[in-house]
């Protein structure tokens, strides 16, 4: 027992591709974001203690590039709360006691998110969303 082991608590199939997990700290819970066939992604609340899924979002219309989270861990630190961001240029947060909706989304202004009708989509379209942080998380 001098090596690190992992050790697997549940296993489950997922119909769309995983693209990022993150723990949720102070419970039994993490979140997993990815992306179905049809390119809408999915963010999905599993708790390790029960075999179901918890909560499920379609949390984006493309694919979800980051996810963090902050709060709900103990007096003055806040609401539990989530961020995303993606491929369609949005930032969402949401609230995991609050299902289905967004706490908050952000997106591209309308000129900023029309594609270019010429020969390059790369032109005139959304840019992506990289990253996302929420202070003192």
């Amino acid at each position: 027992m001098d090596k690190p082991q992992i050790i697997g608590h549940i296993h489950k199939s997922l119909n769309y591709t995983l693209f990022d997990c993150k723990w949720v700290p102070v419970s039994t819970k993490f979140v997993v974001v990815g992306s179905n066939p049809r390119g809408t992604a999915q963010l999905q609340v599993y708790d390790v203690t029960a075999t179901d899924v918890k909560l499920v979002y379609e949390a984006h219309s493309e694919i979800i590039n980051c996810i963090d989270g902050v709060g709900g861990l103990g007096v003055g630190e806040g609401a539990p709360e989530i961020a995303t961001g993606s491929r369609d240029g949005t930032v969402k947060v949401w609230d995991p006691r609050q299902p289905k909706t967004p706490v908050v989304t952000m997106e591209p202004s309308q000129e900023e998110s029309q594609p270019n009708a010429g020969d390059n989509p790369a032109i005139g379209s959304t840019r992506d969303c990289w990253t996302v942080a929420f202070g003192h998380a």
